[in-house]
């Protein structure tokens, strides 16, 4: 799958956080926090695992493009820079891990079906959800009925609890749809 220097740029600082103590993730969409002293030398480990032949400036005028974009934030924390990811960096991201799966049909033949019933003060989360399943291969069937032929189930636990919308959900298998 071919990236745009955006999503290679955010996919980075993602992977990056997995790999330090100095991260965390509370409660749906919140933000990842990345501290600088993970880096030793502000940018350059980013630089470096993308691959980034322009000069230093270059990439820090697309640093705070992302900032301006929305998808990224520079905050000083406990005497340390940081940069987080918003949740439309991380709604970002999530897209990117979606398009990285082989979507393989399930061998027992069986369809996901999801239900919802996500209130309207959720407006923002219900379409970043719906989104989210038409990237994992979900077709709509109703409103808010929606089924998938493709082995995502554990794909679609994750984006149910990254959203916190576990208690407006239901998941079932069911063995024929008519569409």
């Amino acid at each position: 799958m071919k990236q745009t220097i955006t999503e290679k740029i955010l996919w980075t600082i993602f992977e990056l956080a997995k790999f330090t103590d100095d991260y965390y993730f509370a409660g749906p969409l919140s933000t990842w926090r990345l501290y600088d002293n993970f880096y030793r030398g502000g940018y350059g480990e980013i630089m470096r695992k993308i691959g980034w032949e322009k000069s230093r400036r270059d990439f820090a005028k697309f640093i705070d493009n992302l900032k301006r974009k929305g998808y990224i934030k520079i905050k000083i924390e406990k005497d340390k820079n940081a940069i987080l990811l918003t949740p439309k960096g991380f709604d970002k991201i999530l897209k990117i891990s979606f398009k990285q799966i082989s979507k393989k049909k399930r061998r027992d033949k069986k369809w996901i079906m999801i239900i919802w019933d996500i209130p309207e003060n959720y407006k923002k989360t219900r379409e970043r959800f719906r989104n989210g399943l038409k990237l994992l291969g979900y077709q709509q069937l109703q409103k808010s009925v929606w089924v998938c032929l493709y082995d995502v189930l554990k794909d679609t636990e994750k984006l149910i609890r990254f959203y916190g919308i576990e208690s407006y959900v239901k998941i079932f298998l069911i063995s024929e749809v008519e569409i």
